[in-house]
């Protein structure tokens, strides 16, 4: 099974390590959830140029980010140190400074 987006050459290899050890349906879930955070990224993205891409300020951001810091959902590691949430995959470097975007589980 492979996923049908156009792969880079790394992704491909890491797929090739995955499909040794997982199940077929872990692997559609590898898929999905890349083609979800794109779906997640154009929506964002879309609603926030619509907007006339508002930012908040520094106070919130800060106030943002020690809340995605506090959950369990946060991956501190990705996008180089930046941050992503897990239930929805966005790099918090980024979604932290859109006033168009909230926190999936309502926390801000």
């Amino acid at each position: 099974m492979t996923c049908m987006n156009g792969e880079s050459l790394a992704t491909m290899q890491l797929w090739q390590k995955m499909s040794a050890t997982k199940t077929q349906n872990e692997q559609l879930n590898f898929c999905m959830t890349i083609l979800e955070k794109a779906k997640n990224f154009t929506k964002s993205a879309y609603a926030f140029v619509l907007a006339g891409m508002p930012c908040v300020d520094e106070k919130e951001i800060a106030r943002r980010l020690r809340i995605c810091a506090d959950c369990p959902h946060f991956n501190i590691e990705a996008y180089r140190g930046a941050g992503e949430c897990k239930k929805c995959g966005c790099n918090m470097e980024i979604k932290t400074v859109m006033a168009t975007e909230k926190c999936p589980e309502d926390k801000w």
